[in-house]
């Protein structure tokens, strides 16, 4: 849902008037940020409940009217409740709000979970990533809640104090345009026009849109920017550097946010640049003092002591598990990281970081609208606005077919998976990509090099629209398979010119691995018998700068540091402008599965690699089908692209499953 402009009257289900019926809303978690929203809601004119875990903290809220830990000297609203129970706090609530450290999002989610109301809006206060796994907010309410339930974020730059006092703020209210049906896409649309005009009369004014990726990468990086924003304060470096340190957190969050399927554009609003400004800014932010701490050489014991550490420092940590699965390095992260883990002095990560080559700049996507007349087969362009250098990207990307987006991305392994099963179940699901051809896009991703891949595209009665080859190395996109520049840029530079002379030199200390007679230009492959016979090869590769891959039990493959299915799909995605989340990927063994760990909808076929099976079996986005190959493929393929997104797709097949 982009920005409106227009504010229609009160849609039902939200308050009528300022001194009509309301309707129960629950706020959970009562720090400051808690309070203060509970405290707006309730002075806007509905009924609200606070949740807290403190008994004390509740008898306050209730005697007192005031959060005297978090709010000192705030005199809340009459009228607003508080409990300790969670039941009585969710008892009809028909918008539920989270506002709780990341770190009890899950715990707490899952015992609300069964106790929402049936049409509750569940929204996203928190900013930060989960530790285990880096995954958004939203991530793991979905994880946690009802697949038909409405998910949402609720971010922007908003000291507590100030939203408390009835100050103007402006944030950001997202939630997703892509929902399984009409009827609650237009129940989220009416839900963001009520809850924008009830909010207006608390002096919170709120921006729209669709993308709750970026609302939430923008929440969570710009807290690590102001702990090393502060950090600069504390060594006395200058505006100048604050300043440098401020334009390369925007770049790492735009970095992020595009790797995930957000969009860049999303950050220059209140959720982006509006938050990075007033947190980095201002002493008074949390994640600033905590800078200003380890600035002046407090380690992380006495900041936590002091009661100063915030999210940013727990974001430092999680977002670490994001940037090895999308192959990113984030600056600003890896500086806080040094200090915070790592022993570093601040001058010496500051340093470091100011002094970071600037990460290269992909021109933005805009897609052309076709008319309802132009829709028949055609393609519609994919315009890139950049430099002269990119006229190969914009041949290449022309390749996307849709009129505005394609319904489904499908990503798939060759051999064993599109390729395997048998003649007929092949046959099905050719036919099946025929039928849809309009409103899918078709990626082979392999193991096999690109001579191969481009050969059996021209016999297939189906033509894939692009191809990654060689296990990630090489990418070869459009009507005419040309390369596309900034991947090429990124890959080269994994794989410096005398990589390969170097990796056969050291090799030769192995001959027990038997190199493949096929050579590609970006990675080297060796057959062996026994896994234990590649473990001297591994240390030598990782100790060269280089990745290695074992899989089907007998290919050992060296590959640029950071490259493989996985990571090169992502960026081939970004690059093009297509959706990750109308992406399904589909493998069988090993080399599959840095596809799987993308957090991408996924099929492991039912011939899958033992090997694979294992590693994916705590994986919730992928779905281990019984069905063989191109069975596999066409079976979650129809059911992904009737569903149009990730969630209703791994739940249905959960529920199948459970009944196998």
């Amino acid at each position: 849902m982009d920005a409106v402009c227009a504010t229609p009257p009160m849609p039902q289900g939200m308050n009528e008037a300022r001194s009509g019926p309301s309707q129960p809303i629950a706020v959970l978690g009562a720090g400051a940020w808690g309070t203060a929203l509970a405290a707006a809601l309730q002075r806007s004119g509905s009924q609200v409940t606070l949740w807290a875990r403190r008994p004390d903290l509740v008898h306050a809220l209730r005697t007192q009217r005031s959060n005297p830990g978090h709010l000192p000297g705030i005199t809340l609203p009459p009228g607003l409740r508080a409990t300790t129970e969670l039941a009585e706090a969710l008892a009809g609530a028909r918008l539920v709000v989270l506002a709780l450290p990341s770190a009890a999002l899950r715990e707490t989610a899952q015992r609300a979970a069964p106790l929402l109301a049936p049409d509750a809006v569940v929204l996203a206060a928190c900013k930060g990533f989960e530790r285990q796994c880096g995954a958004l907010p939203t991530e793991v309410l979905r994880d946690c809640c009802d697949d038909h339930a409405l998910l949402g974020v609720l971010s922007g730059p908003s000291f507590a104090d100030e939203v408390a006092r009835g100050l103007p703020t402006r944030l950001t209210l997202a939630l997703p345009a892509l929902l399984p049906s009409h009827a609650q896409a237009q129940r989220a649309h009416a839900f963001a026009l009520g809850l924008r005009q009830q909010l207006a009369r608390a002096a919170i004014m709120l921006e729209l849109t669709d993308d709750a990726v970026a609302a939430q990468v923008g929440g969570a990086l710009k807290n690590l920017v102001a702990i090393a924003s502060g950090m600069a304060m504390a060594q006395g470096l200058g505006e100048n550097a604050r300043a440098a340190i401020v334009t390369l957190g925007l770049d790492d969050m735009r970095r992020l946010t595009l790797a995930l399927g957000g969009r860049s554009q999303t950050l220059l609003g209140s959720c982006g640049v509006g938050d990075l400004f007033l947190t980095a800014a201002s002493a008074h932010s949390r994640n600033t003092r905590l800078g200003l701490r380890l600035g002046r050489g407090d380690g992380l014991d006495a900041s936590a002591a002091s009661g100063e550490l915030a999210e940013g420092a727990i974001a430092a940590l999680s977002v670490q598990a994001l940037e090895r699965r999308l192959g990113l390095r984030l600056r600003v992260a890896a500086c806080v990281r040094e200090v915070l883990l790592q022993h570093a002095s601040a001058p010496q990560a500051l340093t470091r970081l100011l002094h970071d080559s600037p990460a290269p700049v992909l021109p933005e996507p805009v897609v052309s609208m076709a008319t309802p007349a132009q829709r028949g087969g055609r393609l519609a362009k994919v315009v890139r606005r950049g430099a002269p250098g990119h006229r190969g990207l914009v041949a290449a990307a022309s390749a996307v077919r849709a009129t505005v987006m394609p319904r489904t991305i499908l990503a798939t392994d060759l051999d064993g998976t599109f390729l395997g099963g048998s003649a007929a179940q092949r046959e099905a699901l050719l036919q099946w990509i025929a039928a849809h051809r309009s409103e899918l896009v078709l990626i082979f991703v392999s193991g096999r090099g690109q001579a191969f891949m481009q050969q059996l595209a021209t016999e297939l009665p189906v033509r894939p629209d692009h191809l990654i080859g060689d296990v990630g190395t090489s990418v070869a996109c459009g009507p005419q398979y040309a390369p596309l520049p900034p991947l090429e840029r990124w890959l080269d530079a994994a794989w410096p010119a005398d990589a390969a002379a170097r990796i056969e030199r050291q090799m030769r200390a192995h001959p027990q691995l038997r190199p493949q007679a096929v050579v590609s230009g970006r990675r080297r492959s060796y057959l062996f018998d026994d896994p234990a016979q590649t473990h001297g090869a591994r240390h030598d590769m990782h100790g060269l700068g280089f990745d290695t891959l074992l899989s089907d039990n007998q290919y050992f493959d060296v590959l640029p540091r950071g490259v493989q299915k996985g990571p090169t799909l992502l960026r081939t995605l970004m690059a093009l402008g297509l959706p990750a989340q109308r992406t399904l990927v589909a493998g069988d063994t090993l080399n599959d599965l840095s596809m799987f760990e993308t957090g991408l909808a996924g099929v492991a076929v039912g011939n899958r690699e033992a090997a694979l099976d294992a590693a994916i079996a705590h994986h919730r986005n992928v779905y281990r089908s019984p069905h063989p190959g191109a069975a596999s493929v066409l079976d979650a393929l129809r059911r992904f692209h009737q569903l149009g997104n990730i969630h209703g797709f791994i739940t249905g097949h959960r529920l199948s499953q459970a009944a196998l």
